[in-house]
């Protein structure tokens, strides 16, 4: 039984050192930088939600090409062109 008990725990501490040994070498990668802080990205889901002050309800007027992109795979929909069936009030 004991020996159980540590190969668990063995295990355990193996899966944590090679998490945090991945995450070491990831944010050391040549060429990655940090990015901007979240909090001066854009909440997308706040631009989406028609209840947010941060809603535009004509965002098509300088978005308008956004429902013909299309995705590298062209057997999947774009996120906004598989959405819209779902958006209230979109014609």
């Amino acid at each position: 039984m004991k020996t159980d008990k540590f190969s668990g725990i063995l295990l355990g501490l193996t899966l944590i050192g090679g998490l945090v040994m991945g995450l070491i070498g990831y944010a050391g990668a040549a060429g990655v930088s940090a990015g901007p802080p979240r909090a001066k990205s854009p909440d997308l889901m706040a631009l989406h939600d028609a209840s947010s002050p941060s809603f535009n309800k004509n965002c098509l007027k300088c978005h308008g090409d956004i429902m013909k992109k299309t995705t590298l795979n062209r057997k999947v929909k774009e996120a906004h062109a598989a959405m819209v069936s779902f958006t209230p009030g979109y014609d």
